[in-house]
């Protein structure tokens, strides 16, 4: 009750825990190095921006420099698994992803469930989801010139976000009511 971080660092975690024993680095381990192959995707789903729009760089670099500042008060406790900075890297993931593609299906699915991953680390993320939603809605309304086109594409990228963003949070919720059973959960 009193871990406000949510399942992707906390199984990460415990996957490192079984792995390495209950050792005092192993969560601070885990969640940089969790941070590192989150900023690696970043930087490879933003490359194509940066080739064809050198502002998408300094926005980026802006990105990171502003999600580091606003922690860096905390930076000296890393063996506790604070989920801000993983949280804002996945929806910087999730807006590169999508940015960087005409908007399909999977495209927005793959979207939202980055963005669910996010959410599910820490529910303040909730607050960013206007980001690569208004992101999804604006590929989908300049890709078709029909109005009635331009609303299905909406309306087919909307129910992707919305699912891909739920699936994260559903699937933990079902583990949790499998593994406590009917009386505990």
């Amino acid at each position: 009750p009193g871990v406000t971080v949510g399942p992707p660092l906390v199984v990460a975690t415990a996957a490192a825990i079984a792995a390495f024993g209950n050792q005092y680095w192993v969560p601070g381990a885990t969640t940089a190095l969790l941070i590192v192959l989150l900023l690696a995707s970043l930087g490879v789903a933003w490359r194509p921006l940066f080739e064809s729009e050198p502002r998408a760089l300094a926005a980026a670099a802006l990105f990171v420099a502003t999600a580091l500042l606003a922690t860096a008060r905390n930076l000296e406790l890393w063996s506790t698994m604070l989920g801000e900075i993983p949280a804002a890297l996945f929806v910087g993931l999730s807006v590169a992803i999508a940015a960087r593609r005409d908007p399909r299906f999977g495209a927005a699915l793959a979207t939202g469930l980055l963005f669910g991953l996010a959410a599910s680390t820490k529910m303040v993320s909730w607050l960013a989801a206007p980001a690569p939603a208004l992101v999804l809605a604006h590929g989908a309304w300049r890709s078709a010139a029909d109005p009635l086109d331009r609303l299905r594409g909406l309306a087919r990228v909307a129910l992707a976000f919305a699912a891909g963003s739920l699936a994260p949070l559903a699937t933990f919720e079902l583990c949790k009511a499998v593994e406590l059973g009917q009386f505990d959960y």
